[in-house]
């Protein structure tokens, strides 16, 4: 039974997961299809240009620095704002350059082309080269932010934003090798939404997935900057609190959330649901030598001792996510 809610939960995990990059890939289609006179300038920037270039052998008094500087800036224009064409930037670039090397080959068959010669050239295969490169660059600078993003995905949870368990065994690594260092205390808070599968099952996953996300932005809101806040399981998170002094640190921080808890609860408008958190803490000495299993299953006590305070069925304690983290403080 045990085994079939946690892979329950992780098949939830799964889904949440996969929503949430639906609704972004959802976002940067619409990002794209918005500001149409930024795609539609350039294409006519490009029609102007070709009337130019046809109306130039028969009009002498265009200068042949108005022709260079136009085509120069169509160039740098065209990408800048490349991304918001339909053409490719690339394929952009390769017909001016061909352009420009065909312009080249008529003009030594051809002397009489003196237009061809000595302007097309120039112009197109300035105009290729440069698109050409910076676009080169403009690529690279694009696969630097999605790896950047995917990075930042595989830290994030995507549903609520805060860090997710794989960070959890990072965080603790760094801060408790900090801690040994300069002899400072880590706090550990385990929060539990209760009654959560209740929500879900009465108003359904949407109302659950808001639930959580209230939740997290709530805790963010109630901690110190230098705290951290991970998605611990399903219904669960987990507050890191560093270079705290003792265990008052970790009890003042619980009681500071039930206040504002109580007080979100009676200000709140927008959630039409009674919030109901419990939460177990403890404060971790690093000249102690107790392990993360033993700092974890004090959290964890507090915690479901509140639960059956509240009346609230109390669950397994999570022996596979206390095993997660364990080797963490065991350096």
């Amino acid at each position: 039974m045990l085994i079939c809610l946690r892979i329950s939960k992780c098949k939830e995990q799964a889904e949440e997961g996969v929503r949430m990059l639906r609704k972004m890939i959802k976002e940067v289609n619409q990002e794209l299809e918005k500001s149409l006179w930024i795609r539609l300038f350039p294409v006519v920037l490009i029609w102007i240009g070709v009337i130019v270039v046809i109306s130039f052998p028969f009009n002498s008094s265009l200068k042949v620095d108005v022709i260079k500087g136009f085509y120069f800036f169509l160039a740098v224009f065209l990408v800048f704002f490349i991304s918001e064409l339909r053409v490719p930037g690339f394929i952009l670039g390769w017909l001016l350059l061909m352009g420009g090397l065909l312009a080249d080959f008529l003009g030594d068959i051809k002397t009489e082309l003196e237009a061809v010669s000595r302007y097309g050239e120039l112009i197109l295969l300035s105009a290729g080269l440069i698109i050409l490169a910076i676009r080169i660059r403009l690529t690279i600078v694009k696969l630097r932010r999605s790896e950047e993003r995917a990075q930042s995905l595989l830290r994030r949870d995507p549903l609520t934003g805060v860090y997710n368990r794989y960070v959890l065994d990072e965080i603790l690594n760094q801060e408790v090798k900090r801690s040994r260092r300069y002899g400072h205390k880590i706090g550990i808070i385990i929060i539990d939404i209760d009654n959560f599968k209740k929500i879900n099952d009465k108003f359904g996953h949407l109302m659950g997935d808001k639930t959580l996300k209230m939740v997290a932005d709530f805790l963010k809101k109630n901690v110190r900057e230098t705290d951290f806040v991970v998605r611990y399981g399903g219904d669960e998170f987990l507050i890191i609190q560093l270079e705290i002094t003792s265990e008052s640190d970790v009890a003042a921080t619980i009681e500071r959330i039930k206040k504002k808890l109580k007080e979100l609860n009676e200000s709140s408008l927008e959630f039409p649901l009674v919030l109901s958190l419990s939460l177990g803490g403890v404060c971790w000495n690093p000249r102690e030598k107790s392990d993360i299993e033993e700092v974890f299953n004090i959290a964890d006590k507090r915690l479901y001792k509140e639960k059956r305070q509240k009346n609230i069925y109390q669950r397994p304690q999570r022996l596979s996510k206390i095993y997660y983290v364990k080797k963490s403080l065991q350096i």
